[in-house]
């Protein structure tokens, strides 16, 4: 006998506060629980969009009524955490940075003035700079931990690891691109706790040209800066970049071994 899965009156009921739907079928031509069971799951949807949110089944419960029949209820709401669970999330709305020399200069009008070859806003022969846009990925992993795994002594190792770089490949990223922000969390006796770990990503430079400067290496969260010296255009004297000096500001650690993902 082939199997009948039928929606019931009542069925598809809905409430807003706090936000849930209900499936209700009958389901005919077995006498196997399993069997039921599994075709119920089957065929109901794992989300539902309802009460202006998307819910997520909680359960199907097949209730034996008759000699092959069962009723079929399947609950939907809000998706619950568990441990072990973590959230991700990112915005690439960027950051801005001073500079005082360019990548490359364009153009100088009118023509046969003075270039000062990309340093930027020359004003008494110092050169003033500009702020800039730049890349910076910004990463939040919020994890759900057991019952009383943070605590102090973690707390505490997180606040001396804040500050440093990744010293391996991490999610991806080479050593030197991630920077730890510091995380926030909180715990208590009898409740699961949540940490959220905050990073930022800069793009490591290989072999760039900055000015006249070309085979420029850095990390990502190393810092470049740059060296001027007066020169000369066609007589004229000029300010331009000497040196592009690369400097490490930052500590790094192995970020999986120590944060555990």
């Amino acid at each position: 006998m082939s199997i009948r899965f039928t929606e019931k009156p009542g069925s598809r009921s809905t409430s807003y506060n706090p936000p849930t739907f209900r499936y209700l079928y009958t389901l005919a031509g077995t006498v196997d629980h399993q069997v039921a069971w599994s075709y119920a799951a089957a065929a109901l949807p794992a989300i539902v969009s309802s009460a202006g949110q998307v819910l997520y089944r909680q359960d199907v419960k097949c209730d034996h009524v008759g000699h092959d029949v069962w009723d079929v209820e399947a609950p939907y709401g809000p998706r619950e955490s568990v441990v072990g669970e973590y959230r991700f999330s990112f915005s690439t709305t960027g950051g801005t940075l001073r500079i005082r020399q360019a990548k490359e200069h364009i153009a100088t009008f009118p023509n046969g003035n003075k270039n000062h070859k990309g340093a930027i806003d020359v004003q008494n022969d110092e050169p003033q700079g500009s702020d800039i846009v730049i890349p910076a990925l910004k990463l939040s992993y919020t994890f759900r931990h057991p019952v009383g795994y943070v605590g102090e002594p973690l707390a505490v190792k997180l606040a001396r690891l804040t500050g440093r770089t990744n010293s391996t490949v991490w999610h991806g990223f080479k050593a030197g691109e991630v920077l730890f922000l510091g995380a926030n969390g909180f715990d208590g006796s009898n409740a699961d706790a949540e940490v959220t770990y905050e990073f930022a990503a800069s793009e490591n430079l290989t072999n760039a040209t900055i000015g006249e400067i070309t085979g420029v290496n850095k990390k990502g969260w190393e810092l470049a800066w740059a060296e001027f010296e007066d020169g000369d255009d066609g007589g004229e004297a000029i300010v331009q970049v000497k040196s592009i000096h690369v400097e490490r500001v930052y500590d790094s650690f192995d970020v999986a071994a120590q944060l555990g993902f």
